[in-house]
């Protein structure tokens, strides 16, 4: 039995993948026009100016698109997944069968804590016990 794991980076990650993406497009352009006005002033050959521009026109789209990236992750309630891996589940265990003695003693423990009244315990404890087993 497989099943899916997500991976994303955290929303403090992607402050800091965007504060360093805006400094690397800033670079990039700067970079750009500062070494293709010299080559321009130079006369260097056709050849070395397409390479460059190519290049940094590679740079900034992908400093774009991963600055498009951190900003949906940090605007997505869940964030948006990097990448999803594909896992096996470990022999004996059961993926879908949930573990009613935690959820018993951690409603409990709400209770006793004073988070839940009476009446709400009571409630959830009977959903719980009502779950298939």
């Amino acid at each position: 039995m497989t099943r899916k794991s997500s991976i994303r980076p955290a929303r403090q990650t992607s402050v800091a993948g965007l504060i360093m993406l805006i400094f690397m497009l800033l670079f990039g352009i700067a970079f750009t026009v500062l070494v293709g006005n010299v080559l321009h002033e130079n006369e260097a050959p056709l050849i070395m100016s397409l390479v460059l521009y190519l290049f940094m026109a590679g740079w900034i789209g992908t400093v774009l698109y991963m600055l498009v990236y951190h900003f949906r992750n940090i605007r997505h309630p869940e964030g948006v997944p990097l990448f999803e891996v594909d896992t096996e589940a470990v022999p004996g265990e059961d993926v879908a069968k949930p573990n009613f003695a935690r959820k018993l003693r951690d409603l409990e423990q709400l209770k006793t804590d004073g988070l839940l009244s009476q009446e709400e315990y009571s409630r959830k404890r009977s959903e719980i016990l009502d779950e298939k087993w």
